[in-house]
């Protein structure tokens, strides 16, 4: 095996392991990714976004925190991990779908740039 596989099959088993937990584990609310999703969200507004597309979406975390915030935006994510799509936490609102980018059916989007931002304008 390829060390690069080794480290897909490392990570993919940490997620297993730690998929209903991982929020506990890894995020707090004065983090650096709660700055970045509020940030995120003025650039949302700034440009008109309709639509986001979360590309390695976890738990929903983003996606939670912009519709609540933004409850018209239409907020799609892509998870690869079948575990970290269980552990969501109040998902049932959240559009996500398991898989790998490729191949996916990104045409509702406009490609990201180099930060991951793009998305539909009004």
């Amino acid at each position: 095996m390829t060390v690069i596989a080794d480290e897909v099959q490392q990570q993919r088993g940490y997620y297993a392991r730690t998929a209903q937990s991982y929020e506990d584990l890894h995020l707090r609310h004065d983090d650096e990714h709660q700055l970045a999703l509020a940030w995120l969200v003025a650039l949302i507004e700034h440009c008109a976004f309709r639509s986001v597309l979360d590309i390695g979406a976890g738990t929903g975390r983003c996606q939670r925190y912009l519709k609540a915030r933004l409850p018209g935006l239409k907020v799609t994510g892509i998870e690869p991990s079948a575990a970290l799509n269980r552990g969501r936490k109040n998902a049932r609102h959240l559009t996500t779908e398991q898989g790998d980018v490729v191949g996916a059916d990104l045409s509702h989007d406009r490609k990201s740039g180099p930060a991951g931002i793009g998305g539909e304008q009004r």
